[in-house]
């Protein structure tokens, strides 16, 4: 500490108030105050009457949305700001309120209001699988949600393949969910047939989004718990994006061995993880991943590329190389054998 600077508590009453702010934030979205917001901006009387609310709780919420960043005030006017207008109104294709209230599904926030007996046991205790349950419904919401937050992890996977456009490749989607992993990869190859790989009811969130994108025809189910379903063989390209963090290393090494049993002896496995550093405490975003693991699952963890690499290299890739993703908090992993 620099000599005669005064130490201030507001650390401490930032992070015990940040519940406040999560909570008003879903108000608004659960509310669809920033999609009513005009163009020419609106004031507190018409935010109560467009979003059925209240003419002191659209002040208060306007105002506390003000403080936070997400909205402009001038005189009583409110105004979206750049960050508001293109991931918080309905009609932005970069909407990401669907990705916000998942995060902060019950299921989720139950787990953090329980993490100090998670610390005890050193996994989960919302039930005996966490979020890991097969068919979890959790998982249909995740998919319906999260889509637009992928898309530029999605669109940077298929840009570090770099094969011919014609090449007829054959991809294996780990864990589907939305499909736009796969989905990306078909649009750069209009000769790629895409497997997804994920619960049954999760996979039709992605037939649905791989017929918007004219691929209907180009996108293949295959339905159950990865560990347990068989693969088929010829794959060039398999992903395992957002998996390994829900499981402890030995159950990813074998999972990965499977994967590679599947594989083209060519072929390549791209991972999509929260990657710390050896430290564990930095960068922020990849770092503070642990917590959402040791709250929501019974053995999953924010891994190092360290750990990355070993899991790989027990099960036969010993070619790893991590590609960080700026400005998201995630990275690639590209292995070969």
């Amino acid at each position: 500490m620099e000599p005669g600077k005064e130490v201030s508590p507001f650390l401490i009453f930032e992070t015990i108030n940040a519940y406040q702010s999560s909570n008003a934030f879903a108000a608004c979205l659960k509310l669809d105050l920033f999609s009513n917001i005009k163009a020419e901006g609106s004031t507190a009387d018409d935010i109560a009457s467009d979003c059925g609310m209240s003419q002191k709780g659209a002040r208060v919420l306007a105002d506390t949305m003000t403080v936070h960043g997400f909205l402009s005030k001038e005189g009583g006017t409110y105004k979206l700001t750049e960050v508001s207008e293109k991931f918080l109104t309905k009609d932005s294709p970069a909407y990401l309120g669907g990705t916000a209230q998942f995060l902060l599904t019950p299921k989720l926030t139950e787990g953090f209001r329980r993490i100090d007996e998670a610390a005890v046991k050193g996994g989960t205790v919302i039930d005996e699988e966490g979020t890991l349950g097969d068919d979890d419904p959790v998982w249909i919401d995740f998919a319906r949600g999260m889509m637009p937050m992928m898309m530029p992890s999605a669109i940077a996977i298929a840009d570090h393949l770099e094969w011919e456009r014609d090449k007829p490749l054959k991809v294996l989607d780990i864990a589907a969910s939305h499909g736009i992993f796969g989905i990306m990869i078909g649009q750069k190859y209009p000769n790629a047939q895409i497997y997804g790989v994920d619960w049954k009811n999760v996979l039709p969130v992605a037939e649905e989004n791989a017929a918007k994108f004219g691929m209907a025809e180009r996108y293949n189910k295959i339905e159950g718990s990865a560990f347990e379903v068989d693969f088929g063989q010829g794959y060039d390209v398999a992903l395992l994006t957002n998996f390994l963090h829900h499981f402890n290393a030995e159950t990813n090494s074998r999972l990965i061995k499977k994967i590679g049993e599947s594989l083209n002896p060519d072929g390549v496995i791209i991972t999509l993880e929260f990657i710390p550093n050896d430290d564990r405490v930095s960068p922020p975003g990849e770092a503070l991943f642990a917590a959402v693991m040791l709250a929501t699952t019974p053995e999953g963890d924010a891994f190092t590329f360290k750990e990355l690499d070993s899991m790989f290299r027990e099960a036969g890739f010993e070619n790893n190389r991590q590609v960080p993703l700026p400005p998201t908090p995630q990275h690639l992993v590209i292995s070969t054998r």
